[in-house]
């Protein structure tokens, strides 16, 4: 995901021990996790590649959010869409279903929108008129914006921040008060190869680390290797095409979890074409597994990273 997220600097961790204030547009060097991930190019060439990220946002009123942006390009060209889930609307009686908002960036790369999604009130602001992209993803990597204002605080912010448009932008909403916004999943879904390379950040760390992924069919084995050291090597996918492992990141546990059974069997199921899936999630609570955390912790606490790859294109 070649997102530039603001990074803490040394003032703001400084300031953490000084009394709480309402922050603003102009603290925006503090707003974000940094579990940000940047996606390096694929090791062999892809035909598609879909790109998920999901942000949990707390408002100054307390409400809960989740917001799915997703990258991805097809006949139609490059599109954006956008979903956003209230989370307080908790019972079924109660909760509408989340407004889709598709953006056809190759026919309007720059742009605004405002409506409703669940009773919010939501302020979308885009500019990919000079981005940038990687030779695979979707997602630019440069000279860009993306700006989400949901009841009227500000809860995203994607691209430069020192992009011409976006300072535009930070004048007319000076006052805004900022949320607490985080990154807390990322699925890349990519189509057309059998080996994969992208880079991930874990457990809030500044430090990025290289996966990569290589799947041989003819020998039914694939592996996983974290910065060059091989982390995980599973043979005989006839019987191991499901499993998990748990592996060290900056010695914090980090679950990792595979299905192989669409990418054996070549399932054209809700899994996609011949799919592979790879799941990492960072552990907080080192004595539960992935499957024993509740999905109230699983949304709040750990940052997932899901990669499914299929040979056929799409």
């Amino acid at each position: 995901m070649n997102i530039s997220h603001t990074q803490f600097t040394n003032n703001n961790l400084k300031d953490q021990n000084q009394p709480q204030t309402k922050k603003t547009m102009k603290d925006l060097t503090s707003c974000f996790s940094t579990h940000a991930v940047r996606v390096a190019p694929n090791t062999r060439s892809s035909n598609a590649c879909t790109v998920t990220s999901v942000y949990l946002s707390r408002l100054t009123s307390h409400k809960e959010i989740l917001i799915r942006l997703t990258w991805s390009k097809n006949h139609n060209g490059l599109i954006l869409t956008v979903n956003l889930d209230d989370l307080s609307c908790s019972t079924s009686q109660t909760k509408t279903r989340s407004t889709a908002m598709p953006i056809h960036l190759s026919h309007k790369n720059k742009g605004n929108r405002t409506y409703v999604s669940q009773s919010c009130t939501v302020e979308l602001y885009w500019d990919v008129s000079h981005a940038k992209y990687d030779k695979v993803l979707p997602e630019p990597i440069s000279g860009f914006h993306v700006v989400m204002y949901v009841e009227s605080e500000l809860v995203l912010l994607m691209g430069d921040m020192n992009h011409k448009g976006l300072i535009n932008k930070s004048d007319q909403h000076i006052n805004s008060p900022v949320a607490d916004t985080s990154l807390v999943s990322q699925k890349e879904q990519v189509h057309g190869c059998t080996s994969y390379t992208t880079k991930a950040r874990f457990h809030s760390s500044e430090k990025e680390h290289k996966i990569s992924i290589n799947c041989d069919e003819e020998k039914h084995e694939f592996s996983v290797r974290l910065d060059d050291y091989c982390v995980v090597q599973t043979k005989n996918l006839k019987w191991n095409f499901r499993g998990n492992e748990m592996i060290y990141v900056d010695y914090s546990p980090v679950d990792m979890m595979w299905d192989l059974h669409g990418w054996l069997s070549g399932d054209n199921g809700a899994q996609g074409n011949g799919c592979a899936t790879f799941m990492f999630m960072s552990r907080t609570n080192r004595k539960k597994w992935l499957w024993q955390l509740e999905e109230d912790d699983s949304v709040r606490s750990n940052f997932c990273f899901t990669i499914q790859m299929s040979r056929g294109g799409h």
